[in-house]
């Protein structure tokens, strides 16, 4: 089906229309990075008829700066083109949003983490020692995929069976360029939930699940629409977007031995190498609503049109980041990144998808200091609302026993 072209509205000059689809940017499969990097070779804020027609930040200084200003910039539509639900607390701005989040933001505390860390190791070493000595693994399939859910399902005392069906309407959720598509595997995983959330109301626990059954909004109980919209988007969230960075920094690594040596050689880089890494390889692709008429940075925006404000160019710019292109594990800005937000909607999940990277980094060079991209598998990469890679194979030599 060829998709038709939303025409150009009055306001929008001929010289910022760019015919761009960000869920099929030339070049993804190659390089996902390098293919939303080249959007920065044109103006700053630009207008494509792709997908109903919407704007697109290109430059750091603007994305962060809509990040930041919630009042003109709504995250009530937050993906291209707009589900029909919104997603509670993505989709919500101060002061709804605030106290949907202090429900959330428990979960994320160093505290939790720490508790779980030992578990996290464990499991860690377990997936990279299962494949060790075979000389090959697909990334994503055998060990990205895992560690998080695992994770997840953990801290929110989940049975670790459902993971395959929850990873399947997540990838959905989050790469399909259907709106419905993506509203139906959002409509799946709450009806997965619903039965979740019945027994906890019979039987409440210490988890987080029970918490956010039982919590308040304001001076009033929280609904089963909102439990089962804010369990839904923090699976989602927790179940796609860590795996992508992981695929997007391994698929780093393999290709650059030198920066692998370094970290061998020095594990104490691993915490500012994991900042420098995230910084490079951003995965969000997050959508703001202009709440009003504005001239923004001498472009008219109109009430209710959609700007994209790719997480990912942020840490491309050279106007942010002197030779954005080169990871460089001492950056003294590293951890400035925009790639997990800024502002009430920065992503409350960083400390912990930091921690698993970091498990990953560790304990991966340990056993795997020289891998390698399979010469005869390449990675399958992907934009959209999240840059992806879909299949990482990795190979590596075993010593002759």
């Amino acid at each position: 089906m060829i998709e038709e072209l939303t025409p150009r509205p009055a306001h929008v000059p001929n010289e910022l229309v760019v015919d761009v689809d960000y869920f099929n940017l030339p070049g993804s499969n190659e390089d996902v990075h390098l293919a939303w990097r080249r959007l920065q070779d044109g103006p700053p804020i630009i207008w494509t008829p792709r997908n109903g027609g919407h704007w697109i930040a290109t430059r750091g200084k603007l994305i962060k700066e809509i990040q930041l200003d919630y009042q003109t910039f709504s995250m009530r539509y937050a993906t291209i083109p707009k589900g029909s639900t919104p997603s509670i607390p993505v989709e919500s701005d101060p002061p709804e949003h605030s106290m949907y989040r202090a429900i959330i933001a428990p979960l994320f505390t160093p505290q939790v983490l720490m508790g779980v860390q030992q578990r996290a190791r464990d499991l860690t070493c377990s997936l990279i020692e299962g494949f060790a000595a075979r000389g090959t693994c697909e990334f994503m399939g055998e060990f990205a995929k895992h560690l998080p859910i695992a994770m997840f399902l953990s801290l929110v005392d989940l049975p670790f069976d459902d993971r395959e069906m929850l990873l399947r309407h997540a990838d959905t959720r989050f790469h399909s360029a259907d709106a419905k598509a993506r509203d139906d595997a959002k409509q799946s995983i709450l009806n997965y939930l619903q039965d979740i959330i019945n027994q906890r109301k019979a039987r409440p626990g210490n988890d987080f699940i029970s918490k956010i059954v039982h919590a308040n909004i304001g001076d009033r109980m929280i609904t089963d629409d909102e439990m089962q919209n804010m369990l839904g988007t923090v699976m989602s969230g927790g179940l796609d977007t860590v795996a992508s960075m992981m695929g997007f920094i391994m698929r780093f690594l393999a290709m650059n031995p030198g920066h692998r040596q370094q970290l061998t050689n020095d594990p104490g880089l691993i915490p500012a190498a994991v900042d420098e890494l995230i910084r490079r390889h951003g995965v969000a692709n997050t959508a703001r609503v202009v709440t009003h008429d504005i001239v923004y940075h001498g472009v008219e925006l109109k009430k209710d049109e959609q700007i994209l404000a790719p997480n990912n160019l942020h840490g491309l710019d050279d106007e942010q980041y002197e030779h954005a292109l080169t990871v460089d594990f001492i950056r003294k800005n590293a951890s400035q990144h925009a790639s997990f937000g800024n502002g009430p909607h920065r992503c409350p999940g960083a400390n912990l998808a930091r921690f698993e990277i970091r498990l990953l980094l560790e304990e991966w060079l340990i056993r795997i200091p020289n891998f390698s991209l399979d010469d005869k598998n390449p990675p399958v990469q992907i934009t959209g609302v999240g840059n992806s890679v879909l299949k990482l194979p990795l190979t590596w030599p075993v010593p002759v026993s």
